[in-house]
């Protein structure tokens, strides 16, 4: 699915690392639906997890995939006993929480109550724009809606594009076909263009994508697909082997790509 062409206009692919500091702010991963979305938490989870970090999980649609992304990612690491699940329609798998079981003083109850009641002041567009105007890596994967498509180019660097712009002139006389003159020029130009038209965010393979990062640095990108490492076949099964997890640097890989 997509132009996959637009993916070999950066010749030979090659590891992109990105440093760790570099994504501490936020990040937003934009994509429709079965662009890759999924599969770009594989990575970022598994390679959370794999660095012994604390990874909280928020999602809304309850995906199974990711849940089981988590649970797999605590395996690999050793500890699977750290992988806990909290839902409140399957209590006979999920923990308990508790949001008012430790408190210093009886108003912070009050309190935490009342941050859970949405706000009536602002509109919902005001804070999605607070929000995305604190973003420092974006990371764009097939994208169909035109207002995300205008967003995310309108997030990209401009290019400067050079152009030469020969001309070649030439005159004779019908009476007298000896008398000829010609001319030749080249005219330099130079102008501003959009790095990655919006449209084309629509035509992006699966699994391909545009990405800003904190500071400025673009790249276009294919994402790799997590598996198992080889010895742990034996045991897990259900998981393809489709690469081999890397040991866990200070730079984390996030996709093959190609050169900026």
């Amino acid at each position: 699915m997509g132009a996959t062409w637009i993916h070999g206009l950066g010749g030979r692919d090659q590891d992109l690392r990105v440093p760790l500091e570099h994504i501490e702010g936020h990040l937003l991963i934009v994509g429709t639906t079965g662009a890759g979305k999924t599969r770009a938490f594989d990575l970022l989870v598994t390679q959370a997890v794999l660095r012994d970090e604390a990874v909280v999980i928020i999602d809304p649609k309850g995906d199974q995939d990711l849940r089981r992304t988590a649970e797999r990612a605590c395996a690999l690491a050793g500890r699977p006993q750290r992988f806990v699940y909290f839902h409140p329609a399957f209590p006979a798998e999920s923990v308990r929480i508790d949001p008012l079981h430790s408190f210093s003083r009886a108003t912070e109850l009050a309190s935490r109550v009342a941050a859970l009641i949405p706000s009536e002041t602002g509109s919902d567009a005001d804070k999605a724009r607070q929000v995305l105007g604190n973003i420092n890596n974006v990371v764009a994967l097939r994208v169909l809606d035109a207002e995300t498509q205008k967003y995310i180019a309108e997030s990209l660097p401009m290019a400067r594009v050079v152009s030469i712009m020969a001309a070649h002139g030439s005159t004779t006389d019908s009476t007298n076909p000896l008398l000829y003159t010609g001319n030749t020029g080249e005219r330099l130009m130079e102008e501003e263009v959009e790095l990655f038209p919006p449209g084309l965010l629509g035509q992006l393979p699966n699994f391909e994508y545009v990405a800003l990062w904190s500071g400025g640095r673009v790249s276009k990108g294919r994402l790799p697909i997590l598996g198992a490492p080889r010895e742990a076949v034996g045991t897990m099964a259900q998981v393809p082997v489709v690469a081999e997890l890397p040991p866990t640097p200070q730079a984390e890989p996030m996709v093959a790509a190609a050169p900026e």
